[in-house]
């Protein structure tokens, strides 16, 4: 007769276990909770750094070639959408048509 020592006999699988696959599921999801946050809080850091050019004087406006107006809509516009960058493209496509 054969005698087979458990203690030495080890079983491994390569496929992860219901728990395993559960804890992932938390993870990946945790983790985009916490990047769509972190981007959450970035733009509402850009928009509030932005909002500090609207109310300013004409001049200095036209000094960075753009117009008051442009100002003001690029504020309106939503917070997913950087306005500065915007207000950017405007002044570089008015400088292109000089």
């Amino acid at each position: 007769m054969t005698c087979i020592d458990n203690n030495n006999f080890e079983v491994r699988s390569d496929r992860p276990n219901s728990l395993q696959r559960a804890w992932k599921t938390i993870s990946d999801r945790a983790t985009a909770l916490l990047a769509a946050y972190a981007l959450r809080a970035q733009q509402k850091r850009d928009r509030a750094a932005f909002m500090n050019l609207v109310g300013k004087e004409n001049w200095l406006y036209e000094d960075m070639g753009i117009h008051e107006g442009d100002v003001d809509w690029a504020s309106r516009l939503p917070i997913q959408i950087n306005a500065a960058q915007e207000l950017e493209k405007i002044r570089l496509q008015s400088r292109k048509n000089l």
